[in-house]
């Protein structure tokens, strides 16, 4: 996946909170999240390192969440086959949680 800066966002438009935590390996590596208005996303930590951490989000609907919770669809053809076809990828500061940077990708660049 490549951080092309033509999808690079001036912010992180969403204010996500953790539903559950799916895998979580010394830190939370698939996450069920809500927004404000009530919306799912699912987010993969997609990289990690000492200072920040790359995370992946997408958004889904109750039926897709409901059939990757019962293995309906996988958790990758979640990402790569988006419903509404777009990703988040969000570069957050580990030490204060603040978005580094954040980009709005096609799913198919997953």
């Amino acid at each position: 996946m490549k951080n092309d800066s033509k999808y690079l966002l001036p912010y992180f438009p969403l204010n996500l909170s953790v539903i559950e935590a799916f895998d979580f390996i010394e830190h939370p590596i698939l996450l069920l999240e809500h927004d404000d208005l009530g919306n799912f996303y699912l987010s993969y930590l997609s990289s990690l390192d000492s200072e920040s951490e790359f995370r992946i989000y997408v958004q889904l609907s109750k039926e897709r969440l409901n059939d990757v919770l019962n293995n309906i669809i996988s958790v990758y053809d979640t990402f790569t086959q988006a419903e509404n076809n777009i990703i988040y990828l969000v570069n957050y500061d580990l030490d204060s949680g603040d978005v580094l940077k954040a980009y709005l990708m096609p799913s198919y660049e997953v």
